[in-house]
């Protein structure tokens, strides 16, 4: 399941299977989700208008739980 949530700055968040993404780039329809911990780690995740986003690379570590809840 994913959700897209409001970061306190006002930027778009990606919360999918408990990993947190922050919105990279828009092109078109696409819209192209990079980890929050994107120094290090090489997860992403791309989504086309409101389908569910799909994983492009693996993360490198758990999800932060804490965070999320």
């Amino acid at each position: 399941m994913h959700t897209i949530v409001e970061t306190t700055k006002g930027k778009h968040c990606l919360l999918l299977d408990d990993h947190r993404y922050l919105c990279d780039r828009i092109r078109n329809t696409r819209t192209y989700w990079r980890c929050v911990k994107h120094i290090g780690c090489p997860g992403r995740a791309k989504q086309t208008g409101d389908d569910i986003p799909v994983l492009t690379a693996p993360h490198n570590h758990d999800p932060d739980k804490e965070v999320n809840d």
